[in-house]
């Protein structure tokens, strides 16, 4: 199964719903990984990691909480009722970008396409459009074609500054099949709540990550040791 077309069909069932119940969104986008054909599932007995699903609303104006609220309803719709829908809507990362600058005290303040931030640019840039082909193209024309190289610099950075994290992730996973297989319950526990404390590595800073470094360089130890220790 292409996970990507799984997802495209998705949102292409709901975009109508979503178009006819709030009129003021002019584009959706799926964006991120998902959208680039990387999509991942990591499980750690009953603990999983996952990519986020990440969606862009392009908005006509800054939004009122109840549009929001509906948009996000929509996309939680269970559909087809599996396993992956399961973990899309679990890990469900909706980007609302709005038209409108200057903020003027009205509606919910989300991002602006002309505060010019890399964070909410990047998700403009790339990904697949569902709707509103005309307003992102003409997006990228008078606003983004300026910064295209650096926003393009941004997201590789980014990318790079999580490969560390997948690195420890998968020693991680070594050491708690090792510690299931020969009993080392307190070693098993001691990895879960790792996992649990850092598993949205979206969200994970350098200090987060030299945390983990620190924290797995103790597993490793505790459990070559253990293993040196059976005769």
């Amino acid at each position: 199964m292409n996970l990507t077309h799984y997802i495209i069909k998705r949102l292409n069932r709901l975009k109508n719903e979503i178009i006819d119940d709030v009129p003021i969104v002019k584009g959706i986008k799926l964006a991120g990984s998902s959208a680039e054909g990387y999509f991942f599932i990591l499980q750690f007995k009953d603990i999983y990691i996952s990519s986020d699903y990440d969606i862009v609303i392009l908005l006509e104006r800054y939004p009122y909480i109840e549009e929001v609220s509906k948009i996000m309803e929509i996309l939680r719709k269970p559909l087809y009722r599996d396993l992956i829908e399961r973990f899309l809507i679990d890990n469900l990362d909706v980007r609302f970008i709005t038209l409108e600058y200057p903020y003027k005290g009205r509606g919910v303040r989300v991002p602006s396409i002309y505060d010019g931030n890399p964070k909410i640019l990047k998700y403009l840039i790339s990904g697949i459009t569902i709707y509103g082909e005309n307003y992102f193209k003409k997006l990228i024309s008078e606003v983004l074609d300026s910064k295209n190289q650096e926003i393009s610099k941004y997201i590789a950075y980014e990318i790079l500054s999580k490969r560390e994290f997948f690195k420890l992730l998968a020693e991680l996973n070594a050491y708690d099949r090792v510690a299931n297989l020969l009993g080392f319950k307190d070693v098993v526990s001691r990895i879960r709540l790792l996992i649990s404390r850092y598993r949205d590595y979206h969200r994970l800073n350098s200090k987060d990550l030299g945390e983990l470094r620190m924290e797995c360089e103790k597993v490793r130890e505790s459990v070559y040791k253990r293993l040196r220790a059976i005769s």
